[in-house]
């Protein structure tokens, strides 16, 4: 980071602000801070003292929408979500964004508020995403993303969007404008590449270098079967953030019996990222618990770098994995 022009920045903002509110610099520095830190803010005060207008003057001074929700103990998780409702003009259901899509939001009195509001609420602060109607839609880093590019293109800076995939189906609306703002997208894949060239935007095709990567094949650990070794690869993330994690743990070992019980293949548990915070042994240790004795459900070391498990991945039947460069070396 550019330190010297994050501080003027920083002084802009601190400065626009101060216009509509007199004698809160340090606050405000606080709320920009957590704002690029991606953070949520306590603002405790008195009634009457500007807490609802600093927050509103900072929403405009970074360019971004502003929304302010008042809890009371009638208030719907829907009321904050959105909802889908059906359009009788086009026929179809229709997704209306609540409050919590706003780029800075003011919850006020959340102790009014029953449990079942609070827990949409928290959902959206934790996780960064938002649950309505069993769709889930990841509210907080594009909306980030719109802001930043939105203050760069009134400075007159070009800004480049770089190694993004996207969904074609969702490159409409808000994001097909946000995006059509970019001097340049860079899409690490061919859908995506070609989702962005079909919406006549200006896109370039570098593909992700997990494409490209060589293999390393080791030999074979004992319980390999050769075309006939399913992988299984589990992050702790899916787990934790699985609204029942029994629930889940108990669905991988139930695919694994339903290998064992109705095919001869072996199953690899694959360890992708062994990082400290974030270890898939963690999650695969619990998995392998009930077939410690079966010789055809066996691990792969934890110390394999990605050439080396490219080479085994590369000669599995099938892979089932929850991480995105364990996907790619799969069909790659």
């Amino acid at each position: 980071m550019d330190i010297k022009r994050f501080t003027e920045y920083r002084e802009k903002v601190v400065s626009s602000v101060s216009r509509a509110i007199v004698g809160k610099e340090r606050q405000i520095e606080l709320v920009l801070n957590a704002f690029v830190c991606s953070g949520h803010v306590l603002l405790e005060d008195v009634p009457g003292t500007g807490k609802t207008m600093l927050l509103r003057a900072f929403a405009k001074s970074m360019g971004g929408a502003f929304r302010r929700v008042q809890f009371t103990p009638d208030l719907l998780p829907s009321d904050l979500t959105g909802i889908n409702f059906f359009s009788q003009k086009t026929g179809e259901f229709e997704f209306r964004k609540g409050p919590l899509f706003a780029d800075v939001v003011l919850a006020d009195e959340i102790n009014r508020a029953t449990p079942r509001t609070q827990s949409a609420l928290l959902e959206a602060m934790e996780e960064r995403q938002i649950s309505v109607g069993g769709d889930t839609y990841c509210y907080g880093r594009p909306e980030h993303l719109y802001v930043i590019n939105r203050r760069l293109k009134r400075a007159g800076r070009p800004t480049v969007l770089w190694c993004c995939s996207i969904e074609p189906d969702i490159i409409r609306g808000e994001l097909l404008e946000d995006l059509a703002s970019y001097d340049l997208i860079v899409a690490r894949e061919s859908i995506t590449y070609d989702a962005l060239r079909a919406a006549g935007l200006p896109a370039l095709l570098c593909c992700d270098p997990a494409f490209t990567l060589k293999t390393w094949k080791l030999p074979l650990p004992s319980g390999w079967k050769n075309g006939a070794t399913v992988g299984i690869n589990v992050s702790p993330l899916v787990l934790d953030k699985a609204k029942d994690r029994r629930a889940a743990v108990d669905a991988f070992i139930a695919l694994i019996r339903h290998i064992l019980e109705t095919s001869d293949d072996s199953v690899a548990l694959v360890p992708h990222v062994t990082w400290e915070h974030d270890n898939d042994l963690d999650a695969l240790n619990e998995i392998r618990e009930p077939f410690m004795d079966e010789q055809r459900v066996f691990m792969l070391p934890a110390t394999l770098d990605a050439l080396m498990l490219k080479g085994y991945i590369a000669r599995m039947k099938a892979l089932v994995t929850a991480r995105t460069h364990a996907s790619i070396a799969g069909y790659s």
